[in-house]
């Protein structure tokens, strides 16, 4: 209550009550994993190895493909489902590594919140020892069910060794609202389409936001988020589109404080790409070989029979040493590298 007084001594009646309830201020919440999928890979442990930093890992370990020797790849990947606590700060944390023996081997962490439409990129696992945590902070919009995926980055044919990811301690940590303005909205968003991409551009008007999000849709559809990106970022490439088709972009920024407004929207068309190949089968000591030429790309992946046998190959030519004996038949594909596209389907006969 309040009372006023004068210097003669008079005073007022007191005023109305007000009563204030000192309550403890909210406090960060963890969510932890309820639920997890091998896709590919075998698993050692269980989903509670995950739950708390304890030295205890959950283990997951590459698996081989089928197929011809030269072909084959290893592959991993592991999904766990979370409930998000919604807060104006939600970060991602995860102290996983590989095994000693990956040589180079490295772990992509990404995201869904909408069943497994749009996965967004997070963070990737190289070190092949403990080095605690890492993190990625999402944009406050995400809350409610969210599933993580992690996969292997090289599945490049002729990789056949297997690996093995270690997962101590995941969890998101969910933070109350924070204090201040939303950050600027970004301005001056670009869309330029090229051959399998778009690229964006735009301008970081703000000096507090924690990230920025990336939408798209059709000119006529719904917008979808497309990437959560680090503070200060100013540029993203789409690779993620259909030769041909128009999208619509927009960008926002997020902080502690709330979501920005959104940068204007910026359209753009993503150019064809036409690949042509040929291939001609020929023998030398009596061993296959297959001559491959093609036009249209000078960064390409290779497949053979619906494999990649060579990735990021450079040029218009590349030679397939089978170095069989015999009869046999094969089908070949050649794809950009950036945009994979891919070209027609050449067939040699031995």
């Amino acid at each position: 209550t309040a009372t006023a007084y004068d210097t003669t001594g008079n005073t007022t009646t007191d005023t109305n009550t007000v009563t204030i309830d000192n309550a403890a201020p909210p406090v960060p919440v963890d969510d932890t994993a309820s639920s997890g999928s091998t896709l590919s890979g075998t698993t050692t442990g269980t989903i509670g190895d995950t739950l708390a930093d304890d030295g205890v890992a959950f283990a997951i370990t590459e698996e081989e493909t089928g197929g011809k020797p030269s072909s084959r790849t290893s592959l991993l990947e592991q999904t766990w489902d979370f409930q998000v606590t919604g807060g104006e700060v939600v970060t991602f944390y995860v102290n996983a590594w590989a095994s000693g023996s990956a040589e180079g081997e490295t772990f992509g962490f990404s995201y869904t919140s909408d069943g497994g439409d749009t996965w967004v990129d997070m963070l990737t696992v190289s070190s092949t020892s403990d080095l605690g945590y890492q993190q990625f902070v999402l944009p406050p919009s995400v809350d409610g069910n969210v599933t993580v995926r992690v996969v292997d980055d090289d599945r490049s044919a002729g990789n056949r060794v297997l690996d093995t990811l270690l997962v101590d301690h995941m969890f998101f940590l969910s933070e109350p609202v924070g204090q201040g303005p939303a950050p600027a909205a970004p301005s001056l968003l670009t869309a330029v389409g090229g051959a399998g991409m778009v690229s964006l551009s735009w301008s970081d008007n703000a000096s507090d936001e924690l990230g920025y999000e990336v939408e798209r849709r059709l000119p006529t559809g719904v917008w979808s988020v497309i990437s959560a990106l680090p503070a200060d970022t100013t540029s993203f490439t789409d690779l993620g589109v259909v030769a041909g088709t128009t999208y619509e972009y927009r960008v926002h920024g997020y902080s502690a404080g709330g979501v920005s407004e959104y940068s204007p929207t910026s359209t753009a068309t993503v150019e064809e790409v036409t690949i042509a190949l040929t291939a001609t089968g020929f023998k030398q000591r009596a061993l296959q070989k297959v001559q491959l030429d093609w036009t249209g790309s000078d960064l390409v992946n290779i497949l053979r029979d619906g494999a990649i046998v060579a990735s990021n190959v450079s040029g218009s030519s590349w030679v397939d040493n089978l170095d069989i004996k015999g009869e046999g038949t094969y089908v070949y594909q050649v794809c950009d590298a950036s945009s994979g596209a891919c070209s027609n389907t050449a067939t040699v006969v031995f």
